[in-house]
């Protein structure tokens, strides 16, 4: 993965101490590039790394957000942060999805997060900007399957059967924008807008938001994953 900096707009604005997003790992997982990048890309957010689990759990803090490197998430480790950090949300760097199943049905509270390694910046930091807004991000490939009761979406590859005004709203769900700045973005009416959203959720046969988010995600990371398969990025 390309760790490019990006020119950002907001560098003066003051970091709000609680939300912290630690991250654990050494600096082949998560080099220094990379928590700069971080700084500068989420508007006052802080990135801290720590060389072990218990190195957080004795630093006294209570971040938002941990992602774990997946060479360090054990599951008594992943225990330990649940119990040690409660209300913080927590993901996986790696691509090992099943490991990642396996952790969320042996534990309890909120699903823990993916953020694929392989995955482009810019979905990347799209992922991690859904679980700072406090939703949870699990490939759509490795959700459970829909009940019987839940809507089926069309036999249809990517987004082919979303309107033009729906492939609008779309991405913007994905970055968590509410109903209202879409609305403004967009110049439609806030109940235009719902009505397309739940549209959007009965085509891709998703429940909320965060189902479709995180739909949108997985198809933008395999779409990456296809590019860089055929060559054609």
């Amino acid at each position: 993965m390309s760790w490019e900096k990006t020119k950002h707009d907001n560098l003066s604005q003051e970091r709000d101490p609680d939300n912290i997003i630690a991250l654990i790992g050494n600096q082949l997982h998560f080099s220094d590039n990379l928590i700069k990048l971080m700084d500068r890309e989420l508007d006052c957010v802080e990135a801290r790394r720590f060389p072990s689990v218990e190195a957080l759990c004795t630093a006294g803090i209570a971040p938002k957000v941990i992602v774990i490197h997946i060479t360090l998430a054990a599951a008594d480790s992943v225990d330990l942060l649940r119990r040690q950090c409660p209300d913080a949300m927590l993901a996986i760097s790696g691509n090992d999805a099943a490991l990642v199943a396996e952790l969320n049905m042996a534990g309890a509270g909120t699903p823990i997060s993916l953020l694929q390694i392989d995955a482009q910046i810019d979905v990347w930091f799209s992922v991690l900007r859904l679980i700072l807004s406090g939703h949870p991000y699990i490939p759509v490939a490795n959700c459970p399957a829909p009940s019987p009761r839940r809507v089926t979406p069309p036999q249809q590859h990517g987004t082919a059967h979303l309107t033009p005004r729906e492939l609008e709203i779309l991405p913007l769900i994905a970055q968590g924008a509410q109903n209202k700045t879409i609305a403004g973005q967009l110049g439609l009416s806030i109940h235009t807008v719902k009505l397309h959203s739940h549209n959007i959720f009965a085509k891709l046969g998703v429940s909320n938001r965060t189902g479709a988010a995180n739909w949108y995600l997985s198809q933008m990371a395999e779409g990456a994953r296809q590019d860089v398969r055929t060559g054609s990025r």
